[in-house]
């Protein structure tokens, strides 16, 4: 996935979670209208999409705008690319 298709993934489940389709690249979940609870929902997802971006671990709930998101996203999965290229798997 580039860089614009994980956007566009991280924006849906956004919209889906927060029921609207007015999401910003750079609010963050909890300012915009999602809660805890959907917060769990949103890193489950994530995690479950994007294995080796490390949504299993809470303090990336400091990520939690779509745009940072998508960026480490990006980050880890080069990275674990990189390593994944390099150890002759």
């Amino acid at each position: 996935m580039d860089s614009s298709e994980v956007l566009e993934t991280v924006s849906g489940f956004w919209r889906e979670l927060l029921e609207t389709d007015a999401v910003d690249v750079d609010h963050d979940f909890i300012a915009a209208g999602g809660d805890s609870l959907l917060a769990v929902e949103l890193l489950a997802r994530l995690e479950g999409t994007f294995p080796d971006a490390g949504f299993d671990d809470p303090a990336n709930l400091g990520w939690l705008t779509i745009r940072a998101t998508a960026e480490q996203i990006v980050a880890r999965s080069s990275t674990r690319s990189a390593i994944d290229a390099g150890s002759g798997d």
